[in-house]
């Protein structure tokens, strides 16, 4: 008999080489000229355990000539790596500059969910979120992005230039 597992397998690998080994219908691929930027590395420690970044608006050319708005913290797109190190206390200090309400979750991060501004952690534009995070777990690369209710997406990848909230 025929188990689910083996039947997934078996679709998938169907339907894989069904899109690897067929080229029709696809065009040349445009070269990108732009190349992305590398953010820049914040060092908790050596800033005392303490980190302040900025939910902006900003431009970015990501085609040569053609800039769109963007968000980011402390930058025009994305935002900083941040070192934290394990057994340390870090003060968060997250500035909403935008013109609506904002938040940043921390994914990845074994803090309390209370002190990392999920969905319910919401602030106000001139508003700051200041947790301060026990960092307590292994070395990982972990992210964070607003997760406004209804606002996540838009808010994460806003870069398409048609905000209507200009």
């Amino acid at each position: 008999m025929l188990t689910r597992r083996q039947f997934a397998s078996g679709s998938a690998a169907i339907v894989s080489s069904g899109l690897i080994g067929s080229r029709s219908g696809m065009g040349e691929s445009a070269p990108f000229s732009s190349s992305l930027p590398i953010p820049r590395l914040i060092d908790a420690a050596s800033q005392g355990n303490a980190v302040k970044l900025k939910a902006t608006s900003g431009l970015h050319a990501f085609i040569k000539g053609k800039p769109t708005r963007t968000y980011g913290y402390s930058a025009p797109i994305l935002g900083p790596v941040i070192r934290l190190r394990r057994g340390d206390e870090v003060q968060m200090t997250v500035e909403n500059g935008l013109d609506f309400v904002t938040n940043s979750a921390l994914h990845g991060l074994l803090v309390p969910a209370i002190t990392t501004a999920g969905r319910i952690n919401l602030f106000n534009p001139g508003d700051s979120w200041r947790p301060v995070l026990k960092i307590d777990q292994p070395a990982a690369t972990l992210w964070f992005h607003p997760h406004a209710h209804h606002e996540t997406a838009r808010q994460t990848y806003m870069a398409d230039g048609n905000d209507d909230r200009r």
